[in-house]
């Protein structure tokens, strides 16, 4: 049974025109002597023609414009999304960049605000 298994799977390929040289010499052979493959075949080729014959639907009226319109729309959030996603990589930097090569301690409030008072004392010293 498994046999005929490969070679129901091969006929559809057959029929498609998707099945090597080596596969449907292989096929064909097995066809002379397998009834059943055989009628299964014909059965395939059969749906498959009046499968064909059915007409393309048509899309109703402003299907392709709506289609169009919803695509750009995404693709325009897309890229939003990823330049917003770029900008958070590049501050993530920044920021990583700058506490690695600050030393701890100036990075602390302490050192902050006696630098600014240390700045505020030059001032009044040099202007008054």
């Amino acid at each position: 049974m498994d046999k005929h298994k490969h070679y129901q799977e091969e006929i559809v390929a057959y029929l498609m025109g998707e099945l090597p040289a080596v596969g449907r010499q292989a096929l064909c052979d097995h066809l002379r002597s397998c009834g059943s493959c055989k009628k299964l075949l014909e059965d395939y080729r059969v749906t498959l023609d009046l499968a064909g014959a059915i007409p393309d639907p048509e899309p109703p009226p402003g299907f392709t414009g709506r289609v169009l319109a919803s695509a750009r729309a995404a693709r325009a959030s897309h890229e939003q999304f990823l330049h917003e996603q770029a900008l958070q990589e590049a501050h993530a930097a920044d920021t990583s960049t700058f506490e690695r090569t600050t030393p701890s301690w100036r990075r602390s409030l302490a050192y902050r605000t006696a630098r600014i008072v240390a700045y505020a004392s030059i001032a009044i010293i040099v202007f008054i």
